[in-house]
């Protein structure tokens, strides 16, 4: 082997080296962003979820003053609402278990 081609292997070699340290990397960066658009997609469900009862509760509250009610009658027509909304979400995930 001459010295041209001890260099040329030693050349390959390394860069060979370099792209298994680059790949390695570029993997634990692509894991640790897979990571974060899980959570972040998480966080989304879970914001738009909070918005569409917040504009819910924001619907109720305006039909109860639009019919005058008192305080009282408005917290517990609330109430009444949001604990048939809990059932219903309740009903709603054991039928999503039956499937």
């Amino acid at each position: 082997m001459s010295k041209k081609d001890s260099v040329d292997v030693n050349t390959v070699e390394s860069q060979v080296v370099e792209l298994l340290e680059r790949y390695r990397k570029l993997k634990d960066e692509n894991a640790a962003l897979k990571q974060n658009l899980e959570k972040t997609t998480d966080d989304l469900n879970a914001s738009k979820l909070e918005v569409a009862e917040l504009k819910a509760n924001y619907e109720r509250l305006k039909l109860a003053k639009a019919y005058g009610w008192s305080e009282k009658s408005k917290r517990d027509a609330y109430n009444r609402i949001t604990r048939l909304v809990r059932d219903i979400d309740k009903c709603l995930d054991l039928l999503n278990e039956i499937d």
